[in-house]
């Protein structure tokens, strides 16, 4: 064997070796499930001033999993919250489809990452609209960047803490802040 093949061989070793410790968790595709409970704040101003207040949010996901990577779908609603006109009550019901990454647990703690694609429908109570930007049942369409920390709570339960950042060209920035409770995914390897 020449040295450069030598060498080919050496460097295939090292990284199937990295490989193999940094693999996340079980083998197999396995189903999630679970709620979500937060905090929704849109960055929507008219002259300076924020439109929308704060409101709680309400979520539930499903999803599939194989070695740290989830395809995952998520409906939450918010519950009936203020606007910059005292007249204008509203409620969202936000949807995303996302990508993510479980990253391998340690002392019963992971992180996570997700890319989705997300649409934000606006439902205004007692007008039509808000300082002529945003009007009663528009939908905004959008891209989803989310990353947060999880915990394992039992063998197939997991506590998740994520934020959630929604960027779309119709309405300015959009911020989840969701603790989730999940059952299901990849279980853990304690005993």
């Amino acid at each position: 064997m020449s040295f450069k093949n030598t060498i080919k061989m050496a460097m295939l070793g090292a990284v199937m070796g990295t490989a193999t410790t940094v693999s996340a968790a079980n083998e197999g595709v396995n189903f999630f499930y679970g709620l979500g409970l937060g905090g929704i704040m849109i960055d929507e101003q008219v002259a300076g001033q924020d439109i929308f207040d704060p409101a709680a949010i309400g979520s539930i996901f499903i999803g599939i999993e194989e070695k740290g990577w989830a395809l995952e779908h998520s409906v939450g609603k918010t519950a009936d919250s203020g606007t910059i006109n005292t007249a204008v009550d509203y409620a969202m019901t936000v949807t995303h489809t996302s990508l993510g990454y479980r990253s391998i647990e340690k002392y019963k703690t992971y992180y996570l990452f997700n890319f989705g694609k997300a649409d934000g429908d606006v439902d205004l109570k007692g007008g039509t609209t808000l300082g002529g930007v945003v009007n009663d049942g528009d939908t905004y369409e959008g891209n989803v960047y989310s990353l947060g920390m999880g915990w394992r709570m039992a063998k197939d339960e997991r506590l998740e803490i994520d934020y959630s950042f929604y960027s779309s060209s119709d309405v300015d920035n959009t911020h989840i802040l969701t603790a989730r409770y999940m059952w299901g995914g990849n279980a853990s390897n304690e005993k």
